[in-house]
Order: structure tokens, then C-alpha cells, then sequence
């Protein structure tokens, strides 16, 4: 049977589990071992999209969201324009 161990810092697995806050800045030893051989299909991890849900708006420029809906129709437009694509005519 094949494994996988790590030694890192328990912090690191805040993504995947809780962890106790006075094992935050401790190091610990992760060993993998499967169960099966059979592959499952991965979940989503609801809690970390929540977390992430939001965290770039500081980042968004409401200027430019209008734009966002036409953008492909204008990256399109521009470079139809300069020559980056052309239309062939079958007929």
C-alpha cells in the first residue's frame, strides 16, 4: 500500500480541517493512506468558496463592470479592426 507523509506546520491544514488554536504554530506529521483503490469524484469545499465569496470586490472598478457584458463583442470588434481576423466568403 502506498502512503504520503509530511511534516508541516499545522496552520498550513486550516484549509482542509479545523485545527485547535493552540496547535496552530506547532508541527505535525500528515500521513495519507487510501482506503480504496477506487477513485471518487472530488466535493467542492463549500466553506472555503464561502470564505472567498466577496474577497476580491476591493478590487472591482465600477467603471469597467458595464463593459464586462460586452466585452468578448468588443475584444472581437477591435480585433477585427486591426486586421487580426478576417472574413472568408465561401460563395
Amino acid at each position: 500500500m502506498e502512503a504520503l507523509r509530511k511534516i508541516m506546520i499545522a496552520k498550513e491544514l486550516s484549509t482542509v480541517m479545523d485545527i485547535p488554536d493552540n496547535m496552530q504554530s506547532i508541527h505535525v506529521e500528515v500521513i495519507v493512506l487510501p482506503i480504496s483503490n477506487v477513485a471518487i469524484k472530488p466535493k467542492v469545499n463549500v466553506g472555503l468558496v464561502k470564505r472567498l465569496k466577496g474577497s476580491l470586490n476591493k478590487y472591482a472598478n465600477a467603471n469597467l463592470q458595464a463593459l464586462e457584458k460586452k466585452a468578448f463583442e468588443l475584444a472581437v470588434e477591435e480585433n477585427y479592426k486591426r486586421g487580426k481576423y478576417s472574413v472568408k466568403n465561401n460563395s
